[in-house]
């Protein structure tokens, strides 16, 4: 008899083992979960936060470069020593014509 009773002595603490391993486990799962989410949360913010953060400087660093080309365009028209242009395309007998005539300006200047 002495044999059953040590026998379910053992199976008790092996129960009550057990039951505190779950309980333990299930904490243990509910603060992982809790961690998991509050980090994803966080890295997500982090990384729009980042994205806005990178696209602010790049748009402000464009409209600087917008700025700089508005000014130069702005000095280039005032400037009284340019004629209007007018953009013609050429055949290519007329370029051939140019090239021969640039050619031959070239050699003439040596």
């Amino acid at each position: 008899m002495k044999q059953q009773s040590g026998s379910k002595r053992l199976s008790t603490f092996a129960r009550y083992v057990v039951s505190y391993m779950l309980v333990l486990l299930l904490a243990l799962s509910a603060l992982f979960l809790y961690m998991y989410v509050y980090m994803n949360r966080e890295v997500r913010a982090q990384v729009i936060s980042n994205g806005i953060n990178r696209l602010s400087r790049i748009a402000y660093q464009h409209e600087g470069y917008l700025d700089n080309m508005l000014n130069t365009a702005e000095q280039i028209g005032l400037s009284p020593y340019l004629q209007p242009f007018s953009y013609r395309v050429l055949t290519f007998e007329e370029l051939k014509e140019r090239k021969k005539e640039s050619d031959d300006k070239a050699v003439a200047r040596l």
